[in-house]
């Protein structure tokens, strides 16, 4: 049996770019780290203690910015080391909501 012949196969080089684990670019990955970092930092105590708000526009803005640090918190930060260094005292890394009948 002999050798398939690949001499006539035109053979181009990967390009030179680093993946993250995500799939994506490793510099937009990084950059995605950094805003979530920075949306972090600038998490106010009345936004960390939203649940506690006595006015509903306290409870409503804290919700919803919640909710979008929480999807990047799953995508960026799964083992929420990232969520640690920030989280006031008495604050824990969200879980993941389950569906269900109530």
């Amino acid at each position: 049996m002999l050798a398939p012949n690949f001499s006539d196969v035109a053979v181009r080089p990967f390009p030179k770019v680093r993946l993250s684990i995500v799939g994506r670019p490793a510099a937009e990955h990084d950059e995605r780290v950094r805003a979530y970092r920075a949306k972090l930092a600038a998490t106010t105590r009345t936004e960390w203690g939203y649940r506690m708000a006595d006015r509903s526009e306290h409870h409503n803005h804290g919700a919803q910015h919640f909710a979008a640090l929480q999807v990047l918190q799953t995508e960026l930060d799964p083992d929420g080391s990232i969520w640690r260094e920030y989280m006031p005292e008495g604050f824990d890394i969200p879980q993941p909501r389950v569906g269900g009948a109530a």
